[in-house]
């Protein structure tokens, strides 16, 4: 401090003027800060790291006006000494930088604060200089009114001494973010790495690719749906680093698909889609990808990959096909090939093929609380209510063991030993023979979806060409999995000798070695699936023969011989019949039957004596029924015409024929051999049957184009 006036306590600033009879002059204060220097956190900042160093003063007492008080910066000789420096002995004039000017009121007595800032930093960068100090003077030196009084480093109160502050800041050279994994609805820490550990502003603001997969709040990433974020971290300084957060599914994540169908989705930049899959039948499976989205397909066994694919199906889409075994759940990922890559995308899974056997009327085992009712006597337990339900809730048909009385057995084997396990699965279906073919559709299809089934071949005997039928007017899904119907003496027409059966209780004639003929005709009134068989609406359109001679006139009508003849049956229900017309119904278009929309081929049995015709005779008293007479010629397999299994001959050159060819046969199963030749046993319409489904369009022995 130097000053001309005044104690060691005070620094004055300004012209003093007189006091105690004596002139005074200016007063001025040279300050210099080694404690500044030689502070332990001052000292290891750069000059950059300074935000500001202020000295603080404060004023004893002040004249009536208000004054200026300048700071500068000394740019003059730097060995200058607190006891030998005043102002009669130090240059001023020239020798400052100007830095700061405070207004101080008339009388304040506060604190004075300088920003020296300038000052400080230039001794960060020349440390000899911060001998030098600061200079504050007093801009009015002419006019005792203005000058100040401050407390000085000997004042006696430590509370009033000058002070220096200064503030700074630690900027960030960097920020490190590993690459960060979270499930579904969990979050994690990012804990973002700043150098230098001290930093001050360690402030992290977050910039996220995809906010549908993971958000970032209060320094913790949230999954919010699976797939892969890119995130970038700024940080204070412009520093930044880019990392990634997966977002790892989740049991909600996932969904549950089935072969034979389709799943759409949409990819967002970094989203993945996950699926599982459970194979009901072991063998090859098919995921694949339609759409214009660059998709990449990754399928897992547990942790396992076990497969993955890029641009193998059409254009960018990825197909994989895997060998999977039943029972095993498997996960599915479909993502965009890259983060970038978006877009909406179709997945389709495309199974094992099928070929099912699907047997006819009474061709499979059924079921009364475990206990096999047919093939048996129990023929009551079969009856159903007269809307055609069952009668009994608990008969069920059996399971895939390739009845009725193995009858379908010899079909099977030679089939399964055909084809390859991993190319189709062999199934023999039965069904509540019973009921509607509609019905029994209907539980097809929920088979063939259970199965994951894409592509089937039905070998279809008898009434089960009506249930292949029926299925394939259910809708285009069902029409474009079926990829061949073969069916073998189906009646797509009708045939009258079920009208025997109905009466009688005869059996179809293809059944062995069961006695059912007075039993089964107390079931058939209520059983929609007889009246099914009755020759239909369109069988007058393609037989040979008329179905029904009254006296001496042929019935050419179909609704005559419903008024005439059906509506006089024994306990006649009419509303199975129909039902059952309605089936037929629907089954045609114009003169185009349903199978024409499909690969279809029709194989029949001829030869045979065949019912074709009924003769009625009337009780002349009251119009019942009295006798019926079943004529029979050899125009069929000795159940369906020929008329009615070819259908009519509409799609000839798919039509095939066998003489004298029954309409089931009898296989012996303990030699091995053909006991009775019929279009389920024969060895060369099985034949023809494996050729049809090779494609192969060589003759077989037997077997002729019709």
């Amino acid at each position: 401090m130097c000053t001309n006036h005044g104690a060691n306590n005070l620094n004055v600033i300004g012209y003093v003027g007189y006091a105690s009879g004596e002139k005074h002059g200016v007063g001025r204060t040279l300050m210099r800060f080694p404690g500044l220097r030689n502070d332990s956190t001052f000292s290891k900042l750069q000059d950059s790291q300074i935000n500001n160093v202020k000295l603080h003063k404060r004023e004893v007492s002040g004249q009536i006006t208000t004054g200026f008080i300048n700071a500068y910066y000394y740019t003059g000789a730097d060995d200058w000494t607190e006891n030998g420096t005043a102002c009669n002995n130090i240059t001023w004039g020239g020798n400052g930088i100007h830095i700061d000017e405070q207004s101080i009121s008339s009388y304040s007595a506060n604190w004075v604060v300088f920003n020296i800032t300038e000052a400080a930093k230039e001794w960060k960068t020349n440390p000899i200089s911060s001998d030098k100090g600061i200079i504050l003077q007093n801009s009015n030196e002419i006019d005792s009114s203005s000058r100040k009084d401050f407390h000085s480093t000997e004042a006696s109160s430590t509370g009033d001494r000058p002070y220096l502050s200064f503030d700074y800041h630690i900027p960030v050279d960097s920020i490190e973010i590993s690459d960060k994994s979270v499930n579904v609805n969990s979050e994690v820490s990012l804990s973002p790495t700043i150098e230098p550990n001290n930093a001050t502003n360690k402030n992290v603001t977050y910039s996220i690719s995809n906010s549908n997969i993971t958000t970032i709040t209060s320094g913790k990433a949230k999954g919010i749906n699976p797939g892969i974020a890119t995130v970038t971290a700024n940080a204070a300084n412009n520093k930044s680093d880019t990392f990634k957060v997966t977002v790892n599914p989740i049991s909600g994540s996932y969904t549950t698909v089935s072969a034979g169908n389709s799943y759409n989705g949409t990819i967002t930049k970094g989203r993945h889609f996950w699926y599982k899959f459970t194979p009901p039948t072991s063998g090859n499976y098919t995921f694949a990808t339609t759409g214009s989205t660059d998709t990449y397909g990754i399928l897992y066994k547990g942790t396992s990959q076990i497969a993955s694919n890029d641009d193998g199906g059409e254009g960018y889409n990825f197909s994989i096909t895997h060998s999977l075994n039943a029972g095993t759940e498997y996960r599915l990922l479909v993502k965009g090939y890259n983060e970038n890559n978006t877009g909406s995308f179709t997945l389709n899974i495309k199974g094992k093929n099928a070929i099912i056997i699907l047997p006819g009327v009474m061709g499979s085992e059924m079921f009364y609380n475990g206990s096999k009712i047919w093939e048996s006597a129990n023929v009551n337990y079969l009856k159903c209510n007269a809307d055609g339900t069952s009668y009994y809730d608990e008969v069920v048909p059996g399971n895939q063991n390739h009845k009725a009385q193995g009858t379908y057995k010899h079909l099977y084997n030679r089939l399964s030993n055909a084809f390859p396990t991993n190319k189709y699965s062999v199934e023999y279906f039965p069904y509540d023979w019973r009921m509607s073919c509609k019905k029994s559709a209907e539980k097809l299809n929920q088979h063939i979806n259970n199965k994951g089934y894409v592509d089937v071949v039905i070998v279809a005997h008898s009434m089960g060409g009506l249930v292949a039928s029926s299925y394939i007017a259910m809708g285009n899904n069902q029409k474009n999995k079926v990829k061949k119907l073969i069916t073998l003496g189906t009646p797509f027409l009708g045939a009258p000798e079920s009208i025997n059966v109905y009466m009688n209780g005869l059996n179809l004639g293809w059944i062995e070695e069961l006695v059912i003929n007075n039993d089964i005709k107390t079931i058939t009134p209520n059983l929609t699936s007889m009246y099914e068989l009755f020759p239909t609406k369109k069988a007058n359109q393609y037989k040979t023969k008329d179905i029904l001679t009254v006296g001496s006139s042929n019935t050419t009508d179909y609704s005559a011989l419903k008024q005439t003849f059906y509506s006089k049956l024994n306990n006649y229900n009419g509303n199975r019949l129909t039902e059952a017309e309605q089936m037929h119904d629907e089954l045609f278009t114009g003169n185009s039957h349903i199978t024409s929309q499909v690969d279809s081929y029709y194989i029949y049995g001829t030869g045979i004596n065949t019912v074709t015709n009924i003769e009625v005779i009337y009780n002349s008293t009251n119009g019942s029924i009295n006798t019926c007479i079943f004529n029979e010629d050899t125009n069929g397999d000795g159940t369906v015409p020929t008329w009615s299994a070819s259908l009519g001959w509409l799609y000839k050159n798919k039509t095939f024929y066998a003489n004298n060819m029954k309409h089931a046969g009898v296989y012996n199963h303990n030699n091995n051999t053909v006991k009775e030749e019929g279009l389920v046993v024969s060895n060369n319409v099985i034949t023809k049957v494996i050729n049809i489904i090779n494609n192969n369009n060589s003759n077989v022995s037997g077997i002729f184009p019709a």
